[in-house]
């Protein structure tokens, strides 16, 4: 009798650990690897995904933070890729499409038309295209970033090529 109230008695803490984790993860959420639930600041939502398409590849960063490459290329140090990031990372990625407002800027940046201050000669293979899906809300920029200049000479908008430096720098994705 004592061997069934002491397995009684540690079941029940156990039961409540269960109860509780359940509670708090709420049904269909699947837990990513360690991290808590509080690290996503709610900038974010499950079907979130970014993409960076740059010299003939693709990089894909979704919620859960997995990186995904593709596309041929000798530009890129594709052995220093990260595959993953955490979910604090990929927050502070839409915070900064969130901070520059990403889904009001013009869908691409090539000439005058878009605002681009000084317009040059185009340079083959300097297309940088940059893609949010955020709470069913999906956008793609184009960014000539040879052709659409500031006045001094960088690329124009600077918020959308930090952006896309930041978006690289994160996934540890690095030109030779």
């Amino acid at each position: 009798m004592a061997g069934k109230i002491a397995s009684d008695h540690t079941m029940f803490p156990r039961l409540v650990i269960m109860i509780s984790l359940a509670g708090l993860l709420g049904p269909g959420s699947k837990p990513f690897l360690g991290q808590s639930s509080s690290q996503n600041s709610g900038n974010f939502t499950s079907d979130t995904v970014i993409k960076l398409a740059d010299r003939g590849c693709e990089l894909k960063i979704d919620a859960n933070g997995i990186v995904s490459f593709a596309g041929e290329s000798f530009d890129f140090d594709i052995t220093s890729l990260r595959s993953h990031i955490t979910t604090k990372e990929f927050g502070q990625l839409v915070s900064v499409f969130n901070k520059i407002d990403f889904f009001s800027l013009h869908d691409h940046y090539r000439d005058r038309e878009d605002g681009c201050p000084k317009v040059a000669v185009a340079e083959v293979g300097a297309v940088v295209t940059v893609s949010l899906t955020l709470a069913g809300k999906s956008k793609s920029i184009t960014h000539d970033i040879y052709r659409c200049l500031n006045d001094d000479g960088s690329p124009f908008p600077s918020e959308l090529t930090a952006l896309e430096q930041r978006i690289k720098l994160t996934a540890n994705l690095k030109l030779r």
